[in-house]
């Protein structure tokens, strides 16, 4: 099965490793800093030396705003001045930008204008001579996927999901529930009698039900309070199969929230760059990782996935490379790497949430490839062998009345028609 942890959780583990592996040296993490621009001074020092060559054009900014460029070049500390939103300012050698789907780094990153100028023709198709700034059509923010979710925690105990996952669909909606803490080897090192009693039995299940919206209703949801964002899951979804409904209405709202859902390909960054070094090569200091580089719905389970990936790649090439060819290098794998998945978790979202979404799923049972423009399939992950049989499963099953009402007997219940089918690895009948 997936290794699940809460997010807090590994916060912690690797906030704990960032000291043990710096040995002697002091680690500082600084809480609470808002960074609100900085300023990469090696691709800014360039874009001045093109300007004063006259190829550039006059008061062409690279990155950071005016007001954080003026004075830098007498500035003789780390490379990336970074301008913080309570006042303060500090410098560094490597800027990260880990900051999220919003990414403040990304925004500026993407919104750095190209240091050339295009020609502006006149009427009659002669070139005035006037310049103006390079459009660079690039979508700075992140873009909108069209679907909302809501996502909840709670203690409420059922058999089906009892260190357990599953997924419901209606064409529509898509829930999801998953455990968030809690297993029986918890129970057994907390009870620690070992004397063979009931160990006391302690869970929490994260359940996330998404669904289609459009601007106008992700702006209504995300004004609502967690108590109507609870209300609004049992309008839609209250008549399902239990344990939703307990569970739905046994959430505590302190744990209830919604967002709209946001992605970005990676490759903007890529392609920005390559706009930006239209005349030639200029340096940089700054990366993004994680969710500020390739943010991602969660319909392929893939987001926390690459954002850990890019910690050690960073590292190996900053271990492998001068600061500029790692900088460039990191970017270009990063990149090449998180955009499959970017892209698959788009079609995710859209096929999960639409009617045929039946269709998809069998679809994944087909040979794995991670060609995105050839689809996205799972390598047989789905239906575990079933595969071409999956309809007449679930036909009889539907028959038989064999769903979600038996909990803990459903698993024994399916298998045993699959093994009276004969369609997992042999020759079905009925």
């Amino acid at each position: 099965g997936n290794l699940r942890i809460p997010r807090g959780e590994l916060r912690d583990v690797l906030l704990r490793a960032l000291g043990e592996q710096d040995g002697d040296s002091t680690v500082a993490v600084e809480w609470g800093k808002r960074l609100r621009s900085y300023v990469d001074r090696p691709m800014l020092e360039r874009l001045d030396e093109l300007r004063a060559s006259g190829r550039g054009r006059k008061g062409a900014a690279g990155t950071g705003s005016s007001d954080s460029q003026a004075g830098l070049h007498g500035d003789t500390r780390r490379p990336v001045l970074l301008h913080f939103e309570d006042g303060t300012s500090d410098s560094v050698d490597l800027l990260v930008g880990a900051d999220g789907v919003n990414s403040t780094v990304a925004r500026q990153y993407l919104s750095a204008s190209a240091p050339f100028g295009k020609k502006r023709r006149g009427s009659g198709g002669d070139a005035s001579g006037e310049e103006r700034p390079d459009e660079t059509h690039q979508q700075v923010s992140p873009r909108r996927v069209g679907i909302y979710v809501v996502l909840g925690i709670t203690d409420h105990l059922h058999p089906l999901i009892d260190e357990r996952a599953y997924h419901t669909l209606d064409g529509t909606s898509r829930l999801f529930l998953m455990p968030y803490e809690g297993s029986r080897l918890d129970d057994l090192l907390a009870d620690g009698r070992g004397d063979g009693a009931v160990p006391r039995r302690r869970r929490r299940t994260m359940w996330q039900l998404s669904f289609p919206a459009d601007r106008d209703v992700c702006s209504r949801l995300g004004r609502m309070s967690p108590e109507g964002l609870r209300d609004e899951v049992l309008r839609r979804c209250g008549d399902w199969h239990e344990p939703f409904p307990g569970m739905v209405r046994s959430t505590p709202t302190g744990t209830v929230w919604g967002t709209e859902l946001l992605d970005r390909d990676p490759r903007a960054f890529l392609d920005h760059r390559a706009r930006l070094e239209a005349h030639g090569r200029l340096p940089s200091r700054v990366v993004l990782v994680g969710d500020a580089a390739h943010s991602m719905t969660p319909f392929k389970g893939q987001g926390a996935n690459q954002a850990l990936a890019d910690g050690p790649l960073l590292a190996s090439w900053l271990g492998k490379s001068k600061l500029d060819s790692a900088v460039r290098q990191f970017m270009n794998e990063m990149t090449n790497r998180s955009r499959v998945k970017v892209l698959a978790s788009r079609e995710a979202a859209a096929r999960l949430h639409s009617p045929d979404c039946w269709k998809w799923m069998r679809s994944q049972d087909g040979p794995r490839t991670e060609d995105p423009t050839k689809g996205c399939g799972g390598g047989g992950a789905v239906f575990h062998g079933v595969g071409k049989d999956a309809d007449l499963l679930l036909e009889t099953l539907r028959r038989r009345g064999i769903g979600a009402s038996l909990g803990g007997a459903l698993d024994g219940s399916i298998r045993a028609v699959i093994e009276e089918l004969g369609i997992a690895g042999g020759r079905s009948h009925v």
